[in-house]
């Protein structure tokens, strides 16, 4: 299975516990290397916590919440954005990912799908460059209409046509590429085509919030 290492952005502090989450209202912050990431169009808080199952949530800012996914790998939390240009994001690597054990990979495949079926459309991004894994998940009508997942020097998963997005972007690997392999500025090139850019998250908004930082349960 791939060890997904850890790596802190240079803003975010060197350790985290829950003392240190702050529930004071900030403005958002890019993320995107380095993590996994759902993004959602347009939900509510208590609607994304209640399809996630997220059990011990509690009230997280965009700085604190952060700081705990990308410090604290080993607990599995996600941090649940606010609302923020149309998107909630759930962020962290407690989302789950492809690797080359296959029930793993059963069990990551049920998770999500039955995730899609109390929340029809969303989609998954997963990059980390240390280990070269790169990701990305369509989900539509509850169903995975595209999906890719590389890591190790191999194609871990793939379902579904190729999207004109991929095509126009050319973020097309394997045998149709000459064996052409992707890294994270694909992924953000994928994100920002189907949703948006989690780097630029924060620029032109003067909207503050709060979101929730949690741990998905296996009920989900």
């Amino acid at each position: 299975m791939i060890r997904l290492l850890n790596s802190i952005p240079r803003w975010f502090k060197q350790k985290s516990d829950y003392s240190e989450i702050s529930s004071e209202p900030d403005f958002p912050q890019g993320f995107g290397y380095k993590t996994a990431w759902l993004a959602i169009p347009s939900k509510s808080l208590d609607e994304i916590i209640k399809v996630l199952h997220l059990s011990q949530p509690v009230k997280a800012n965009w700085q604190s919440g952060l700081n705990h996914i990308y410090n604290d790998r080993k607990d599995n939390h996600v941090f649940v954005t606010p609302l923020i240009k149309g998107w909630n994001f759930v962020i962290g690597f407690g989302i789950g990912s492809f690797s080359t054990d296959k029930e793993n990979n059963k069990i990551f495949l049920h998770s999500l799908t039955s995730l899609a079926q109390k929340m029809p459309n969303f989609y998954y991004f997963c990059t980390h460059r240390v280990c070269e894994y790169h990701s990305w998940i369509m989900i539509e009508d509850g169903k995975i209409k595209r999906a890719f997942a590389y890591g190790d020097g191999e194609i871990f998963y793939e379902k579904g046509a190729i999207t004109s997005q991929e095509k126009e972007l050319d973020v097309i690997f394997g045998a149709e590429s000459d064996y052409k392999f992707p890294d994270e500025e694909d992924v953000i090139k994928i994100a920002s085509a189907w949703s948006t850019n989690p780097l630029d998250i924060g620029e032109n908004t003067d909207t503050e919030g709060v979101g929730i930082l949690g741990k998905i349960s296996n009920g989900s």
